[in-house]
């Protein structure tokens, strides 16, 4: 697993950030933590329960975490914030 060096959490998970990397590395089960994750396919971001890492046939190593957080309705909030963070960031110049 890749973890961005900018990694974006929600208010809740902001102070446990360190706890929850360190129990996603030793594949502990979490409750209600969510990962957002850079897509492979044609879709911007997925969303995982930290449950899914608890199984052995997941693709741990395909996985580039972008943000955690605590519970669902967070995660999508989170990752609509993420991509409208990328189109704010990647619009043309007014001076093009």
């Amino acid at each position: 697993m890749y973890i961005y060096k900018d990694l974006v959490t929600d208010e809740a998970c902001e102070k446990s950030k360190n706890k929850i990397l360190r129990k996603l590395r030793m594949h502990a089960g979490m409750v209600d933590v969510y990962l957002i994750c850079l897509a492979n396919g044609s879709d911007n971001f997925d969303i995982y329960d930290s449950a899914c890492l608890k199984q052995k046939a997941f693709p741990r190593d395909t996985i580039y975490l972008v943000g955690l957080a605590k519970g669902k309705e967070s995660a999508l909030q989170l990752s609509i914030d993420l991509y409208l963070s990328c189109l704010l960031y990647s619009s043309p110049s007014p001076r093009d």
